[in-house]
């Protein structure tokens, strides 16, 4: 849970979902997270791997048995219509 909440916590992650698999004081982690498809998405995976890293060995004092695998999947994200201003404005 904390990895995951790690993850979606960071900049440009619209969504995520992590599975840990744990081998007695050591993990591998597989994220998957949605992010807009402005994001450079090499070093949107750099960075959320970094992160989860860092929260398994300075959180929860495991070390990791690999890289995280992280897959980014850019998505198109719908600018604000202006139908919401429309029942402010006036």
């Amino acid at each position: 849970k904390k990895i995951l909440a790690g993850v979606i916590a960071m900049p440009d992650v619209l969504s995520a979902t992590v599975r840990v698999v744990t081998r007695g004081p050591s993990l591998t982690a597989h994220v998957e997270a949605m992010t807009p498809d402005t994001v450079d998405v090499l070093a949107k995976g750099d960075e959320i791997a970094a992160g989860v890293r860092a929260i398994a060995q300075d959180q929860l004092g495991l070390k990791m048995q690999d890289k995280p695998h992280v897959v980014i999947k850019p998505t198109k994200v719908k600018a604000p219509g202006s139908a919401g201003r429309a029942l402010f404005g006036r």
